[in-house]
């Protein structure tokens, strides 16, 4: 009797989780080489996060920045045209902002 280890699992987790990290890195890089000011505000990557500190008049152009880009098509991930959902995959975000980490609150359109 055979069964799958916990390289198996290792195995199968590889894909999905080296996928997720190539996007946020992807997006943060989009960020920096906007040129925008919004560049100087990154600060931390904490898993499917990017973190960016900023003064508090421009937080708004740092979303809006950060969302166009971070929602953008993603060229090196091609969906089925018979999914119906467009031709690349796009990843919705959510926005948190907030003077502390206590005090983050989410961010509605």
């Amino acid at each position: 009797i055979s069964s799958f280890g916990e390289d198996a699992k290792r195995l199968i987790s590889f894909l999905p989780q080296s996928t997720a990290a190539a996007i946020i890195k992807r997006a943060a890089k989009g960020i920096w080489n906007s040129g925008s000011r919004v560049r100087e505000t990154l600060r931390l990557l904490i898993h499917d996060e990017i973190f960016g500190e900023t003064l508090e008049s421009q937080v708004g152009d740092a979303l809006v920045l950060s969302k166009s880009i971070m929602e953008a098509p993603i060229p090196e991930l091609p969906l089925d045209p018979s999914w119906g959902m467009g031709d690349y995959l796009m990843v919705g975000t959510e926005a948190k902002v907030g003077k502390s980490w206590a005090s983050i609150k989410g961010v509605e359109d």
